[in-house]
């Protein structure tokens, strides 16, 4: 089996010695031992979903297992009462399957389960350890890459390399406050700044559907409420990140 060049993860996933594939998998692809050596996690909707969309998880698991995979699957009837009822709290679910994540070497995801909570957390987990995800294109293994709009807003302005490159919302907001309170006449607050970019990216989204639009609108309501958190940070006596302490000890490119 040919080695996946092209993940960003394969470095990782030869640290930790997990078996490497490639982006396809097709259920008339030969078995092999290192196929079988693979355990695949399968990840995907419950809550709200007829016999807990059960039904979707069996044919996932199948079709790996006709591939050669392990499989682990929370789909198990062991967590269910002759009736069909959940015997465990959503609490106890979480950790089995968080634990179970954590043990496998691929995540396969079902339809829908960027609309659940519990399976974008069990992706979430996946991508930080360097797990390569993937979904089910009838009997074919495809590589998924998608990311919901929140997840890519909270990544561009949740911190990290934005905050260190312009300051916090605070600071980068207050300098465009400042530059439009010159302009317009009137005392603009940095609050403002962020309501009205989101105005601009409502606008643009009018006009011209684009997925970039949604992340801009969620990415600046996650900068107005960091802007409130900030300056609740400040009143009780806090301190907000230095941009310029970050660039010393080099954390800023």
């Amino acid at each position: 089996m040919e080695k996946a060049t092209h993940y960003p993860t394969d470095i990782l996933a030869a640290v930790e010695g997990r078996p490497k594939a490639p982006p396809e998998y097709g259920i008339d692809d030969p078995i092999t031992a290192e196929t079988r050596a693979i355990r695949f996690y399968i990840s995907g909707p419950m809550t709200g979903y007829d016999g807990h969309n059960f039904e979707a998880f069996d044919a996932a698991e199948m079709v790996l297992s006709r591939m050669g995979f392990q499989v682990l699957s929370p789909a198990q009837e062991g967590d269910l009462d002759n009736e069909g009822l959940s015997t465990a709290t959503r609490e106890e679910f979480m950790r089995r399957d968080i634990d179970w994540v954590l043990s496998a070497d691929r995540v396969v995801v079902l339809d829908g389960w960027e609309m659940s909570r519990g399976a974008r957390i069990e992706v979430a987990v996946a991508r930080e350890i360097g797990l390569p995800i993937f979904r089910l294109e009838g009997k074919k293994l495809v590589e998924e890459d998608y990311t919901t709009t929140l997840e890519e807003a909270l990544e561009i302005a949740g911190g990290g390399s934005r905050q260190q490159m312009y300051g916090h919302p605070i600071h980068n907001m207050r300098r465009t406050a400042q530059i439009w309170s010159g302009i317009l006449g009137i005392d603009v607050t940095e609050e403002e700044v962020a309501l009205c970019m989101i105005g601009v990216k409502l606008a643009r989204e009018s006009f011209r559907p684009q997925r970039d639009n949604l992340v801009d609108i969620s990415g600046y309501g996650l900068v107005y409420e960091q802007i409130r958190r900030g300056r609740e940070t400040l009143a009780r006596g806090g301190k907000l990140p230095n941009v310029d302490r970050q660039r010393e000890i080099g954390n800023v490119g």
